[in-house]
């Protein structure tokens, strides 16, 4: 069963590649600059900084625990996977 659903996440996830690659090359390189131009001014805009730092900040915690949490369920996996 496993196994099936990883082939399912392989599949859409080639499928979603197929797609975005066609999108993009459709779209040309002069909306890809388009895009690039707006990512960049978004980026140096002082309040969009101020708010990606304070979210940074106040996550730092949680992305901690979390990461914590994956290590410690995996070492479990591992455990019971060499019993």
């Amino acid at each position: 069963m496993c196994q099936n659903r990883n082939m399912k996440f392989r599949l859409g996830l080639i499928i979603g590649l197929i797609i975005g690659f066609l999108a993009g090359a459709r779209a040309g390189r002069e909306r890809y600059d388009q895009i690039v131009a707006a990512y960049n001014k978004a980026r140096s805009n002082e309040q969009v900084r101020e708010v990606t730092e304070l979210a940074e900040r106040s996550t730092r915690g949680t992305r901690a625990a979390a990461g914590r949490g994956m290590v410690s369920v995996a070492d479990g996996v591992r455990a019971k996977a060499a019993r």
